[in-house]
């Protein structure tokens, strides 16, 4: 069903049912649906908790984010589906539930929050950041926070002083996980290295993973090299480096989908230092305050190169003109005496 027919649907719904909304004083928050999006956002979170108190928070969120935020000290958890945002019926009983919650307020954390039920919510404050992907959704907010666009943290951190009349820098908000992971010591001397992204395309090619991988052996700069990450991308990605690299000869341990989400941040936790491409375990390890270095496609909002401790290497230009699954013509030019180099340098 067309995106236009379903909301006439719904206004029909809703004029023939008005909405009735149950007074209280919590705070709705709308979530985002990468973990790597609520690892930037720890700091705000928590701030919530401590103004308000758990029990006025509400936290909307997709499932697979519901770990980590109870993780962080939320505990009342609204999860929403595919078929909320998807299906007529959903968002009739997405907007219902949300009217019983006894809100006062909601705060969309996301910036880019475009689904059409928040238009129907009239009773309540509204806050949110812009809009700038489906700017007409800010005409629903009472209060429209501006946004750079440039670097995520910068955008937190202007709704974060504004919201609760702060002066903060980038290095007040910066998450901090370290309390929440254990470590394990045995790890203490090792790289981690996360090989994978959400996107293949973010992702290196196993032959330039191969390169840096025994440059950074032969530099015998840490006691080994542990390979972290889950899903059929890695899976596939491994074993491709299987066929271009001996794991053992170069004290490689390979422990990709093999543990559970915990396990892999115990393990970044303990380690010497992070190496990763774009990706939810590399938000993980900034969150962790490890040293980092990164190989990005370009300058994204989720590098967090403005801190210290972290190296970001980009290719300047196209050197590969090889079609390759994983990575693209960019991310698979680059150097990989440079990243050799940053992880030394780093050290």
């Amino acid at each position: 069903m067309k995106k236009t027919l379903r909301e006439k649907m719904i206004d029909l719904y809703f004029k023939i049912n008005p909405i009735s909304f149950k007074s209280g004083t919590k705070k709705l928050l709308t979530s985002t649906d990468g973990i790597g999006d609520n690892i930037v956002r720890q700091k705000i979170l928590n701030e919530f908790l401590e103004k308000f108190g758990e029990d006025n928070i509400i936290v909307m969120c997709k499932d697979k984010t519901v770990h980590f935020l109870k993780k962080i000290g939320l505990k009342n958890i609204y999860v929403y589906t595919d078929a909320h945002r998807k299906t007529t019926k959903g968002k009739i009983s997405l907007i219902k539930d949300i009217a019983n919650l006894g809100i006062n307020e909601i705060i969309s954390l996301e910036f880019d929050q475009h689904d059409i039920y928040i238009k129907y919510l009239k009773d309540v404050g509204k806050i949110t950041v812009e809009n700038k992907h489906h700017p007409k959704m800010n005409e629903y907010y009472h209060e429209v926070f501006k946004r750079d666009d440039i670097y995520v943290m910068k955008d937190i951190l202007r709704f974060y002083n504004e919201y609760f009349f702060k002066k903060l820098t980038l290095q007040d908000i910066r998450p901090t996980l370290n309390d929440i992971y254990s470590k394990d010591e045995k790890y203490s001397d090792f790289l981690s290295v996360g090989v994978g992204s959400m996107d293949r395309k973010r992702m290196l090619s196993p032959e330039k993973f191969k390169d840096i991988l025994i440059g950074i052996a032969k530099s015998n700069l840490f006691k080994g090299i542990v390979l972290l990450g889950k899903g059929e991308l890695e899976k596939k990605f491994i074993d491709e480096l299987k066929k271009e690299l001996d794991f053992k000869e170069y004290g490689i341990l390979d422990l990709t989908n093999s543990l559970s989400l915990d396990e892999t941040i115990q393990i970044i936790n303990s380690s010497k230092m992070y190496l990763g491409v774009d990706s939810g375990l590399y938000n993980f390890a900034f969150g962790l305050n490890k040293k980092i270095v990164g190989v990005f496609t370009s300058n994204t909002q989720f590098n967090h190169s403005q801190y210290d401790g972290i190296e970001i290497v980009i290719p300047e230009k196209i050197d590969s003109l090889k079609e390759e699954y994983f990575g693209n013509g960019k991310i698979n030019s680059v150097d990989p005496l440079e990243v050799i180099k940053k992880v030394e340098e780093l050290l």
